[in-house]
């Protein structure tokens, strides 16, 4: 499916004279003209010799009759100094200028066509040179050229130039050529007239732009902000060049109007358009009827997209339909199977996908089936005994075949970290100590393969991830490079790889305490970058030492002390942005220098310290300087709103709502980013109202579009909106079908889009077939067991729907699955967590909940989703404060900036549902 596209150029001046004139730097003449030291007075052949009179009369004096007659003067200097102060003039003389392009004189009419080409194309005699070269230069270039050319332009914000040169574009091919590069300038350059308070420039503007949707969906959204929306719909006239269907469409897309929007979208025969908005309404049929989905092999495409609809129109998959895959769990290309496997996890087939899975990539098999909780499931496809383990002959032998297979040696590596990270995980002390010695004997043989093996075994602790066994790693490290200085750096690398300026502490360590030798620094920095939890209380005291060596300065600072302190705020900083510390980071931000009074987009990192630490007035201050010096941007007036409407100063964050209405222009990138500003401060009631816009607005199939459905997915969730959530959960598992989320996106999380979209569609199926429904949810919970992921909306879904008899059946039974894991690792924190999680969501056995997450928060205090589990324990017990307390504590050791979820969204919203939200019901 593509978006219909129509091409929409208004009429601006026509230059009377033919082609185009060589133009000079701005400011300046071109330089042809300046070896003209004398008049020329040749007359043109094709004009008349004797100059026709006027056709208005112009009263002597007038300054631009005058310096229109100055333009053919016999002195050079002359005619230099009146064609600079005609050009000075502006767009209000170019009746007269196009009255003088009928002089007799060549020069009246060629400097006349130099100034009305410069007004036209909106240079000024302050436009920079290089705008200026460039527009010149696009007239005389090539075809294969001009695109460079407005790409140029493009990067020094010269809008209306490339606007102008597109309209004036005669070939088509060219026209097509740049039109990508041309989509967007109209948007930026209205922009920039609205902050002018230019609107009737800002709406010519947005006419000159391409026709394509978003063109049509920007200007229409002008009109809604300028309240002329309805008007425009009555008058029924659209703009020139554009079909009035297309025109009505973009016009109710823009007013949030789904079902004349859909209505419109009929008319104008955009089936992607009616697809979306169906999909708002519950239904996914179209869509998946006329996408193909996500990247990969077609025949399985076509193959997930025609069960994917059986199974939407209530019909059980039978063994019949499972017969296609039976190929794929025999052989075939690697590729294939993975998809195959895919296919089956987001078609509800668990059983079928696992063994296609276990056999085309063993190691994700044993991840999966741990994160499932389904451990015999993980022993026995890594070949061992699941009711009693030999780990340590496991380890030896892959540790022995591990340069042995050139082909693979990275399949075996992953292999032994994900096992190491499980015993760890596990608390498994005793098995994990079998890879000590072979290590040390790797290290000794294969210096290089040992050092990437180490790098691969440490993450943040904030971080989930397979590859972490920190404790096994500093271990090794330790082992390895000894006394070794140069060993100590290679180990340092490695081990920090994804960690900012982690030399420069590693040196600074060295100065901070002489005497600590390297294992000593080593264990600072695991401990000061929160690597592994800190039981030592190592963080406090290195952290006092740097302060300290920081507050030492000279009594008369010079120039490179003061630099020198400055790059150790800058340590600082760094460190408290990878280390989510949120009180490092604030007193280390407030030291550097103008952050406050120049703040910027490059010290960011401090406006989400004080977010969290609730300092809202402060917020808004740097906001609004922030928003002052890039006025444009329609997000950064959401952040300062929701800062100021959460310092109280409600007046004010009105004044920025309204700039952001007027500067979004339908674009959905920008809707998306204003929801984000909007959420920052907690306001989530207008965050959910962008993200909702940015699904109207974006062009159906885009990424910006996957993003908005994703969003919207989640508010729809929260809201209990059972028919939109699975809809957009149906899509949600289209797209997670390809290449392209092989292994991004672990097997079970695939499970869980499933089961997501399927419990949502039986608790709106609840009132008309409700046997059905049930044995649905059942089915759901059966699937996933004691897998986490219920707790989130399942049970509480369960409650919402009155399924009370159900919904405590299936608690205790994923409770005493959780329990007995617990009870055979007891030092696993993960799983007690997700059992606090799931009796929090569930109010049930809160007591017993909350003494499970004391137990891992007793080793793991700064561990941001332990501290947002006991926050939850709170909400469910009515303890308003204690949640809060303990939000506040997992908002400042959360990740500011994680990928995918700028601002930690996830704790942002929860802060402001335990601030606003009734209790749970149990």
């Amino acid at each position: 499916m593509t978006a219909s596209r129509n091409f929409v150029v208004l009429a601006a001046l026509t230059l009377a004279a033919a082609g185009p004139l060589v133009g000079a730097p701005s400011g300046e003449l071109p330089d042809a003209w300046k070896e003209n030291t004398s008049r020329k007075t040749v007359p043109s052949p094709d004009l008349p010799k004797s100059p026709p009179a006027l056709p208005t009369p112009i009263p002597s004096g007038d300054p631009v009759t005058d310096e229109m007659a100055r333009l053919g003067d016999d002195n050079f200097r002359v005619r230099e100094e009146a064609t600079k102060k005609l050009w000075g003039m502006g767009a209000g003389i170019v009746p007269r200028l196009q009255q003088a392009l009928k002089s007799p004189d060549p020069e009246i009419v060629k400097r006349a066509n130099f100034l009305l080409r410069r007004i036209d194309f909106d240079i000024t005699p302050d436009t920079p040179s290089e705008i200026t070269d460039l527009v010149d230069r696009y007239s005389r270039a090539p075809q294969d050229q001009r695109m460079r050319l407005i790409y140029d332009l493009r990067q020094r914000r010269a809008w209306l130039q490339i606007l102008k040169l597109y309209a004036r574009e005669t070939d088509p091919a060219v026209r097509l050529q740049i039109r990508p590069a041309v989509e967007g300038a109209a948007v930026f350059a209205a922009r920039e007239a609205i902050v002018a308070g230019k609107m009737a420039r800002a709406r010519s503007l947005l006419e000159l732009n391409p026709g394509d949707s978003q063109g049509l969906l920007a200007l229409a959204d002008f009109h809604r902000v300028e309240g002329t929306l309805k008007a425009e719909l009555a008058k029924g006239q659209p703009p020139a060049g554009v079909g009035r269907t297309l025109w009505e469409l973009a016009l109710y897309r823009v007013s949030g109007d789904m079902p004349m929007a859909r209505a419109a979208a009929n008319a104008a025969k955009e089936e992607n358009i009616v697809a979306s908005c169906a999909v708002l309404e519950g239904d996914p049929l179209p869509w998946l009827e006329a996408s193909e989905g996500a990247e990969g092999p077609a025949a399985l495409r076509d193959i997930y997209r025609n069960l994917a609809e059986k199974r939407w129109r209530g019909n059980i998959l039978t063994s019949q339909d499972m017969e296609v895959f039976e190929p794929y769990e025999r052989g075939g290309d690697d590729g294939s199977r993975w998809m195959a496997a895919n296919c089956l996890f987001l078609l509800g087939q668990p059983q079928a996908a696992e063994t296609i899975l276990s056999k085309v990539s063993p190691i994700t098999a044993f991840r999966y089936y741990d994160s499932m909780e389904r451990l015999p499931d993980a022993f026995r496809v890594l070949g061992l005994d699941p009711k009693r383990p030999d780990f340590a002959s496991w380890i030896a032998r892959n540790f022995a075949s591990l340069g042995e297979d050139a082909d693979q040696p990275e399949d075996k590596q992953a292999e032994l970290i994900a096992v190491a990270s499980f015993l760890e995980r596990r608390g498994m002390k005793k098995e994990l100590a079998v890879y000590d010695p072979l290590l040390v004997k790797l290290a000794d043989n294969d210096p290089d393969t040992f050092l990437r093996f180490l790098g691969q075994l440490v993450v943040p602790l904030n971080r989930a991830d397979d590859g972490k066994a920190t404790t096994l790693a500093k271990r090794a490290a330790i082992a390895f490079a000894k006394d070794d200085a140069g060993r100590w750096n290679d180990v340092i690398t490695h081990l920090f790889s994804e960690t900012t300026s982690v030399d420069e502490w590693w040196e600074w360590l060295g100065k901070l305490d002489p005497k600590a030798p390297p294992a000593a620094r080593l264990d600072g920095l695991f401990a000061l970058f929160r690597i592994e939890s800190d039981s030592g209380h190592q963080r406090d005291r290195w952290l006092k030492l740097a302060w300290a060596d920081i507050a030492s300065q000279p009594k008369e600072p010079t120039d490179e002390s003061k630099e020198a302190s400055q790059q150790k705020i800058r340590l600082m900083t760094g460190l408290s942005t990878d280390a989510n510390d949120l009180q490092t980071g604030l007193r280390a931000w407030e030291m550097v220098s103008n952050v406050e009074e120049d703040p910027d987009e490059t010290n960011m990192g401090y406006l989400w310290f004080l977010s969290a630490a609730g300092r809202w007035d402060k917020c808004a201050d740097l906001w609004l300087k922030i928003a002052n010096q890039q006025p444009g941007r329609a997000d950064f007036h959401a952040y300062t709103a929701a800062a100021m409407r959460r310092a109280g100063r409600n007046s004010e964050a009105t004044a920025q709502d309204a700039w952001v209405e007027k500067l979004v222009l339908a674009d959905p990138a920008t809707c998306v980013l204003v929801g984000q500003g909007y959420a920052y401060g907690g306001d989530f009631n207008r965050a959910n109202q962008w993200w909702e816009r940015a699904y109207m607005v974006a062009l159906p199939g885009s990424d910006v579009w996957k993003l908005a459905l994703q969003l919207n997915a989640t508010i729809a969730l929260e809201r209990g909106d059972w028919s939109r959530a699975a809809a957009f959960y149906e899509i949600i598992a289209l797209y997670e079908n390809g290449y392209e989320s092989l292994q991004n996106v672990a097997p079970g999380v695939k499970l869980r889009i499933r089961m997501t979209a399927d419990y949502c569609r039986a608790f709106n199926r609840l009132k008309t077939d409700r046997q059905s429904a049930i044995a649905l949810l059942q089915q759901c919970h059966r699937t996933l067991g004691p897998d986490g992921a219920l707790a989130d909306y399942f049970f509480p879904g369960l409650r919402k729907e009155g399924l009370i008899e159900q919904h405590d059946a299936w608690f205790e039974e994923s409770w005493q699955a959780l329990t007995g894991i617990i009870k055979a690792y007891p030092d696993c924190e993960n799983t007690r967590n997700t059992a606090a999680w799931l009796a929090a969501r569930a109010v049930r056995r809160l007591d017993e909940a909350a003494a499970i997450e004391d137990a891992a928060l007793a080793s793991s205090p700064d561990q941001a989703a332990y501290l947002d589990t006991r926050a939850e324990i709170q909400f469910a017990r009515k303890d308003r404060k204690g949640a809060m307390e303990w939000s506040a504590k997992a908002l400042s050791v959360s990740p500011l900036l994680g990928v995918g979820n700028p601002l930690n969204l996830d704790l942002r919203r929860q802060t402001e549902r335990f601030r606003n939200a009734p209790f749970p019901v149990p």
